[in-house]
């Protein structure tokens, strides 16, 4: 069994939202500091990658049939979405942070899962 579609792109999207996350708010101090902005938020992507991140948790975690697996997506996911819907409280903003990195983790784990099946099947 390969690893699946929706897992690359539950791994992506987590990555890319791991560094809009991290990156944003330095380029936007920089940019208000030299530019004068004042609103610099951008909720809208953080939403669509509430959503992808679903979407592949969901997909990646239908085929699995790990529990720890299924569970961690679950997790992850609740924990990255509570870190988007509290983003303006900076301690529970970690939220979405740690809820990615357990995405991440999750995915490459239902890879090896997938690839440890595949061989064991040959």
């Amino acid at each position: 069994m390969e690893p699946t579609t929706s897992d690359k792109i539950g791994i992506t999207a987590s990555i890319l939202c791991l560094i809009h996350c991290l990156a944003i708010p330095i380029l936007f101090t920089v940019s208000a500091d030299t530019l004068h902005l004042v609103d610099h938020e951008m909720p809208i992507v953080d939403y669509i990658f509430a959503v992808v991140a679903l979407v592949a948790a969901y997909l990646s975690g239908r085929k699995t049939t790990n529990p720890k697996i299924k569970l961690a997506f679950g997790i992850g996911w609740a924990l990255f979405i509570l870190g988007v819907l509290l983003h303006d409280n900076p301690y529970l903003f970690a939220l979405l942070h740690i809820g990615s990195i357990i995405l991440i983790a999750t995915h490459l784990k239902n890879i090896r899962s997938c690839r440890i099946k595949s061989k064991n099947q040959n």
